[in-house]
């Protein structure tokens, strides 16, 4: 199957690549080096594998498990796999309602999900429930870098509060939280904000 999906690479600064997507359903995806933040959807994920060596990823963290951050982890061979308790928690007990798509549910079955430490590498791990009970965010403090999936998209625009594994009791709790820190480059999972 060949799909024709017109993706951006645009490098954020010295070691961070993002890739978008402009004509398929799917979120944003950020490599810092060995890394990767979320995958976008499965067809797009089939795309990004052309720029991105899969083998050559060792970390694949998901800010949340929706079917447009989730892609295809199992083509990525050597990586470990990386999301919040919570939202593991939660795909464990309602999996369709975690990822809404039996395919991303499926792809999630075929990996092991490691619960997040508080630090992973130079990333700060900041939980931010609201858009999902278990989403997160990671920031690069010396940078001032914020990658914030489907938390907050700039400063007045935040995520979905009204699906079925949400919080929206939490969303402004989060929203202060990330308010506090110093922001320089937002990297949110749709879009792009310089701060």
């Amino acid at each position: 199957m060949i799909f024709n999906i017109d993706m951006k690479a645009e490098k954020i600064s010295k070691n961070i690549l993002k890739f978008s997507f402009k004509e398929h359903f799917g979120s944003n995806v950020y490599q810092i080096g060995t890394t990767l933040i979320d995958l976008s959807s499965y067809k797009n994920t089939l795309e990004l594998i052309k720029k991105v060596n899969e083998t050559k990823i060792k970390k694949v963290i998901f800010t949340h498990f929706h079917n447009d951050h989730i892609g295809m982890p199992s083509l990525f061979k050597k990586a470990k796999f990386y999301a919040s308790k919570e939202e593991i928690d939660t795909l464990k007990k309602y999996p369709l309602l975690a990822t809404y798509s039996k395919r991303a549910d499926d792809e999630l079955k075929k990996i092991k999900l490691i619960p997040i430490p508080n630090k992973i590498d130079n990333l700060e791990i900041i939980k931010t429930p609201g858009h999902t009970i278990g989403s997160i965010c990671l920031f690069l403090r010396k940078e001032g870098i914020l990658f914030s999936g489907d938390t907050i998209f700039n400063e007045d625009l935040f995520g979905r509060i009204d699906l079925a594994t949400s919080v929206p009791s939490k969303m402004e709790d989060s929203i202060k939280k990330l308010k506090k820190l110093k922001i320089k480059i937002l990297c949110p999972g749709h879009g792009y904000t310089v701060l």
